[in-house]
């Protein structure tokens, strides 16, 4: 689903504008909501999975929503993640989010015929990111250059680790 030799990937507007809104949220002067929200998405974790959910099958979306987050989880352990700066873990956290999203709503929204339950959690993120680049997820170079980073080390990361069956 990721191609590497085009740039020919489809674009979901209502992903983007669903995150973008997500984005502005956490921009909001209410520093509770802020911080809450931030906290939350600061690392991966099995919150995630609800903003992720859209509910056309919410326990197989579930399911592998949670197995995505855990390949991030152990990804962000590998990559020690927690001792970088506050930007760094703010552009890989926005960024496993983003991919993690779209997969799910790719998968479950847009080709649901092209989900396969017995597949790996691992192999399905290797279906949309490969060592070039990512999903197309956003339409400006600068922030779709953010996902692209994180998506050739986090394909990097799947085909070292023993999380590849």
């Amino acid at each position: 689903m990721c191609g590497s030799d085009t740039h020919a990937r489809f674009i979901d507007v209502d992903f983007i504008s669903l995150w973008r809104l997500f984005e502005e949220a956490l921009a909001t002067p209410d520093r509770r909501v802020t911080a809450s929200i931030r906290k939350q998405m600061d690392t991966p974790n099995d919150t995630w999975a609800e903003f992720w959910i859209i509910g056309l099958r919410p326990n197989e979306e579930k399911s592998l929503s949670l197995e995505i987050i855990k390949i991030y989880k152990e990804f962000w352990k590998q990559q020690s993640l927690s001792s970088k700066s506050k930007t760094t873990k703010r552009r890989y956290s926005n960024g496993l989010a983003a991919i993690g999203s779209h997969i799910i709503d790719k998968l479950f929204n847009h080709y649901p015929e092209e989900y396969d339950k017995n597949k790996s959690a691992s192999d399905v993120l290797l279906d949309f990111v490969d060592k070039y680049e990512g999903p197309l997820i956003y339409e400006t170079e600068e922030e779709q250059r953010e996902i692209d980073l994180v998506s050739k080390k986090l394909y990097k990361f799947i085909n070292q680790s023993i999380l590849v069956p």
